[in-house]
């Protein structure tokens, strides 16, 4: 069995709209599946809907929590997917993991790291495989 790779999202310092937290956030990866169909079809217009799931925060101190995460790749028609599954891990002070980690008013703010760190492992599978993800899905 393989360890499972950690990648930081970000030295210490995130900011968010208007503010700056203190706060560690690591991604790590436990299962990244690519799949190519051999078939093509020409002149096809290829959309990649994207599908995210996130897991119930586990508070694991006060200062940390972790949550589980999938996210699917699949494009129309079908060519290729992908899926990836992993752990975000959120760090800092009772506050801030708090502020992070929390889904009482929405979605929790560590989604969107998490959806830019994996379109950016998409993207980089995309190309090992020889694919074209549609423009919008590249991360800058």
């Amino acid at each position: 069995m393989s360890k499972a790779k950690h990648l930081s999202m970000a030295s210490n310092v995130i900011q968010d709209e208007n503010s700056i937290t203190d706060v560690t956030i690591r991604l790590e990866y436990q299962a990244l599946e690519a799949h190519r169909l051999t078939r093509t079809f020409k002149n096809a217009k290829v959309k990649c809907p994207i599908s995210i799931y996130l897991g119930e925060t586990l508070n694991l101190s006060a200062e940390s929590a972790l949550l589980p995460f999938s996210i699917n790749v699949e494009s129309r028609p079908e060519l290729f997917s992908f899926k990836v599954k992993g752990n975000m891990l959120v760090e800092g002070s009772p506050l801030i993991v708090e502020y992070w980690s929390s889904s009482k008013n929405g979605p929790p703010k560590i989604w969107r790291y998490a959806y830019r760190d994996v379109c950016k492992v998409v993207s980089e599978l995309a190309r090992c495989l020889e694919l074209t993800l549609p423009k919008e899905f590249d991360q800058k």
